[in-house]
């Protein structure tokens, strides 16, 4: 991974501050009396410090001024969703209907609001994808309850994360948007947005910082595509739910597939004779309607198409030639890529070494291959944890698994509790019965529900703790 790019939701949030005139909008807002009901773990806020600063919401008239971020929503006619606002350096979800909220979609869309099933799922995925995922995350910090209005007998919550995603619709919106300015003013603005994650100011740009920044980019969502894989992680909506970095935000879409096997497709995702990598990942979408909740392997290329995607736009801005793009992201460059992403994945899921986890990832490469082969057969990651149980292989995943048993901190127990805690329908049944228990508290409507909704969520939260890796769970096993 590169070293010095800054890829924290902070940074993020502060290259959009720095395009404020193309893509922020400002909004009419005012404070209102919304109660804290849960705060992240880990995450430095008080209750009454997050109750002060971020309840908030949309009004005609009101004396705040509330930044909301415009970016051409994928798959929709829309420029975002028009629900959230920046509010000291958080985004806040759930404030009402903002000025980029479409003027025709579903109500809960349309008014901006969220309720409370839709923040038990948030909550659910975010902590659930944190455990998985090695990727540095945009969690969500805290959820407050917004007062009922008079005869009003549902619940609506405010959700809050710190910075901001920059998606690849912020760098379409941004590309559209720049056109009417002069050809040189265009060039200044991208460069200081790469500057931005190279913690400079100014128009003075580094061939070495725009790779720097081209191979953070290209590696993380090369990494998102191994987890998504090997762990079953799908999502609604694979082009618009993970930012420049390849972080998962709006996780109440998140599902989670793990053992069911991967079956490579073939006809319209093999490579075509001569097809560059760029060429073959620009020019199809690998999440359909068709398979876009089913399919972790076809789907998780579309992480590689937003990826590249993003940098030719990047690229385009700061006049850097897309021939170039080519040789640095030939073939054999993203399949090396693909082995070492996952390297990584294998060395912190099933504690092992190095040397160990890339000899593996190597045979894992051979039965999960980076694109699909005519040579593709089905493949499910589940038996990997059985060789590591079993300390033997029926299966070619199986007997990875037991290869790496003799190199792997994890014991047959532990990897029989992986096993359990990563099992897809216990996973389902864990969140629709935190959903109901939501439910009931809602429908109840009593003034005690705040102290059910904190007991409630800190639950939702700490169940993920069953998935976690065996390499971050050493103590205490």
């Amino acid at each position: 991974m590169t070293g010095h790019i800054d890829t924290s939701p902070a940074a993020s949030l502060a290259a959009l501050e720095a395009l404020r005139r193309t893509v922020l909008l400002v909004n009419r807002g005012r404070p209102i009396a919304a109660r804290s009901v849960w705060i992240r773990d880990g995450a430095a806020l008080a209750p009454r410090e997050v109750e002060r600063r971020y309840a908030v919401a949309i009004a005609d008239r009101g004396p705040l001024e509330l930044p909301s971020d415009t970016y051409v929503c994928m798959g929709a006619a829309t420029l975002g969703s028009g629900r959230s606002v920046f509010v000291g350096g958080m985004q806040v979800k759930g404030v009402g209907r903002t000025a980029h909220a479409p003027p025709l979609a579903h109500p809960r869309v349309t008014d901006g609001r969220l309720a409370v099933d839709r923040v038990v799922r948030a909550i659910h995925g975010s902590a659930i994808v944190r455990e998985l995922s090695a990727l540095p995350q945009i969690p969500h910090d805290f959820a407050l309850l917004v007062p009922r209005a008079r005869g009003e007998r549902e619940d609506f919550f405010l959700l809050g994360r710190q910075g901001s995603p920059l998606r690849l619709g912020h760098l379409h919106y941004l590309r559209g948007a720049l056109c009417v300015k002069p050809y040189f003013t265009r060039i200044v603005l991208w460069r200081q947005l790469v500057n931005r994650f190279v913690g400079r100011t100014g128009d003075g740009l580094e061939l070495d910082d725009v790779h720097a920044l081209f191979d953070a980019i290209v590696d993380h969502a090369m990494l998102a595509l191994a987890e998504a894989r090997l762990f079953g992680l799908t999502d609604a909506s694979w082009h618009d739910n993970a930012d420049l970095f390849t972080r998962v935000f709006d996780t109440e879409d998140v599902e989670f597939h793990f053992g069911r096997p991967l079956r490579p497709p073939l006809g319209r995702h093999v490579v075509r004779p001569g097809e560059t990598a760029r060429l073959y990942f620009t020019r199809t979408t690998f999440a359909t309607n068709a398979n876009v909740m089913r399919d972790a392997y076809t789907c998780s290329l579309q992480y590689l198409q937003n990826a590249l995607l993003a940098i030719e736009h990047i690229a385009e801005g700061v006049t850097y030639e897309l021939r170039a793009l080519d040789r640095r992201y030939g073939w054999a460059a993203l399949r090396a890529r693909y082995r070492d992403a996952l390297a990584r994945v294998l060395a912190r899921w099933l504690a092992v070494a190095p040397a160990p986890a890339t000899a593996a990832a190597r045979e894992l490469a051979r039965q999960l291959p980076f694109v699909p082969e005519a040579s593709s057969r089905p493949f499910a990651p589940r038996d990997l944890l059985i060789g590591l149980r079993d300390r033997k292989g029926r299966t070619a995943g199986a007997t990875i698994g037991a290869r790496l048993a003799r190199h792997s901190a994890v014991t047959p127990e532990r990897a029989e509790r992986m096993l359990d805690g990563l099992d897809a329908e216990r996973l389902v049944r864990e969140r629709a019965r935190f959903v109901a228990r939501a439910d009931a508290i809602e429908r109840r409507g009593a003034a005690h529900r705040i102290a059910e909704y904190r007991t409630l969520l800190r639950e939702v939260e700490r169940a993920a703790c069953a998935v976690r890796p065996g390499a971050s769970n050493q103590q205490g096993d």
